[in-house]
């Protein structure tokens, strides 16, 4: 893997690990049950998604990436 492709994949994972951190904090932050998981929303979309792109950059088109779209 080249070292572009690296620093990518590392920034994809990072994104990953920032959107459940913030998702942690959002469900600390509310008050209600309804409102931490209403919270949950965002991240938790923009964390999954940003795990796919690091399997399909650092894997290509490859058995785990139909898995983690399921």
């Amino acid at each position: 893997m080249s070292g572009v492709h690296r620093i990518v994949v590392d920034g994809l994972l990072a994104v990953t690990c920032a959107s459940c951190w913030i998702g942690v904090l959002g469900m600390i932050r509310m008050r209600h049950a309804t409102q931490a998981l209403h919270f949950q929303g965002v991240p938790a979309i923009v964390g999954i998604g940003a795990l796919t792109i690091a399997i399909f950059v650092q894997t290509g088109w490859s058995q785990a990436l139909p898995a983690c779209l399921r």
